[in-house]
């Protein structure tokens, strides 16, 4: 968070009044920080939305909107899986790589001892959300009553991609095993699941005023949510636990709330 940044904004609004009735807005938001003299840590961090909202009256009491959102945010990161340099040069007498076309090494031991210098051994990551959002509302009027109803729906979509890997002897290389038996193998990262949420919501709110200094509200809410997410699987009994992790049988995230309200408003 000390780190030098670099950003550029992009921020831009049109508003158009098509018809007496009818209003279109959209707009742009764009950000993108760069961290140029950060060898490890966050590289870049990048955001944009762009929203557009529509009105339309389709009497003096009452009118409809309409609006969609979508938004990106994404960032990357950059780090190294430190290991000391060492001298060994064969495990159970077998001395080949494979896998590491990220360097140059053809040895366990040139390997082992330029661990801290590695190429192999920087990883990054670049992780993006994808948000969109819909929504509808009908507001009106009617002598003493006003009357609201809103529908939302949103889906998020989460990736991370990784790169960089490491190290892993081979578990066959044992006494005995053919002369071609290499000594350890190169893992390459591989990019995590998509996480996937899913939510939407209806809205209802009513008010009637019973005198000038006197109303009454009543509201009604219902709020779906859904979710994926891969970290959960690993808190599963059985296979696919983590070794040495205690599973707790979480699941990922997902409710369904109804909420209901009734208030009395005095204004003076």
């Amino acid at each position: 968070y000390v780190a030098d940044r670099n950003r550029n904004k992009v921020r831009a609004g049109l508003t158009w009044q098509t018809t007496d009735a009818l209003t279109i807005q959209a707009g742009v938001d764009y950000n993108n920080d760069d961290y140029p003299t950060s060898t490890y840590g966050l590289q870049h961090s990048r955001t944009w939305a762009t929203a557009f909202d529509g009105s339309y009256a389709l009497t003096d009491k009452v009118s409809a909107d309409l609006f969609y959102t979508y938004e990106t945010l994404a960032s990357g990161t950059a780090g190294n899986t430190y290991t000391a340099n060492s001298n060994t040069a064969s495990v159970n007498g077998f001395t080949g790589l494979s896998g590491n076309s990220c360097d140059s090494y053809t040895t366990l031991q040139q390997r082992n001892n330029n661990n801290k210098l590695d190429p192999c051994l920087e990883w990054s990551t670049n992780m993006t959300d994808k948000v969109n959002t819909a929504g509808f509302g009908l507001t009106g009027k009617s002598g003493k009553l006003d009357l609201a109803v809103h529908a939302i729906v949103s889906q998020a979509r989460s990736t991370n991609t990784v790169g960089g890997g490491n190290w892993a002897n081979n578990p066959l290389a044992l006494p005995g095993a053919p002369a071609s038996t290499v000594a350890a193998f190169y893992i390459p990262a591989s990019p995590l699941p998509t996480v996937t949420t899913n939510m939407s919501e209806v809205r209802a709110n009513a008010r009637y005023a019973m005198s000038k200094t006197h109303s009454v509200r009543a509201l009604y809410t219902y709020m779906h949510m859904t979710s994926a997410d891969w970290v959960y699987e690993g808190m599963q009994i059985g296979l696919g636990t983590p070794s040495g992790v205690l599973p707790t049988n979480e699941q990922p995230f997902n409710y369904s709330v109804n909420v209901f309200g009734v208030s009395w408003v005095i204004s003076f």
